[in-house]
C-alpha cells in the first residue's frame, strides 16, 4: 500500500451498517467479521470474539486497529508490524456498494490481500444516505 496521508477533517464515507457482513480471502481460508458494536465497527478475526479489535476511522474508507505497544502485548500480537498492517482500506464495486476490503498482513505481499463480502444480498436496494 502506498504511503498513506492522514486527511484531517474527513469523514466516513458510508453508514457504519454498509461495512458490516462476512469477509474472505480469495484461498475461503481466513474470514474476517466485521460488526457494528456501540456505534463503532469491531474486527473479529475467523468470527472470534477473543479476536476482536475495534476499528476507528482514519480517513474516507479506511480504518485502524493499531492499540498501543503494551495492548498489542497483553493481546499476545506481533508488535514489530510496519504501519501498513493495521490498516483495513474498504473499497466499493461499480455500483458504489463496499465489496470487499484490502489488509497487508504479508510483506511480501506489498499490495495487501483482497477479502470479500461474503453476503452481498443486502446490495440489491441502495437507501440514499447521508444522515450519519
Amino acid at each position: 500500500m502506498d504511503q498513506l496521508t492522514l486527511i484531517f477533517g474527513s469523514s466516513v464515507s458510508k453508514r457504519l451498517n454498509e461495512y458490516v457482513g462476512v469477509y474472505q480471502n480469495d484461498a475461503g481460508s481466513f474470514e474476517i467479521k466485521i460488526e457494528l458494536q456501540n456505534e463503532q465497527l469491531a474486527m473479529l478475526f475467523q468470527g472470534r470474539e477473543d479476536e476482536n479489535f475495534k476499528l476507528e476511522h482514519y480517513h474516507y474508507n479506511l480504518f485502524t486497529w493499531l492499540l498501543s505497544r503494551n495492548q498489542l502485548i497483553k493481546r499476545g500480537r506481533w508488535v514489530l508490524q510496519p504501519a501498513d498492517y493495521y490498516i483495513i482500506r474498504f473499497e466499493e464495486n461499480e455500483a458504489g456498494y463496499i465489496h470487499n476490503f484490502v489488509w497487508v498482513n504479508d510483506p511480501d505481499v506489498p499490495m495487501g490481500e483482497k477479502f470479500v463480502l461474503q453476503d452481498a444480498s443486502r446490495h440489491t436496494s441502495r437507501e440514499t444516505n447521508k444522515g450519519w
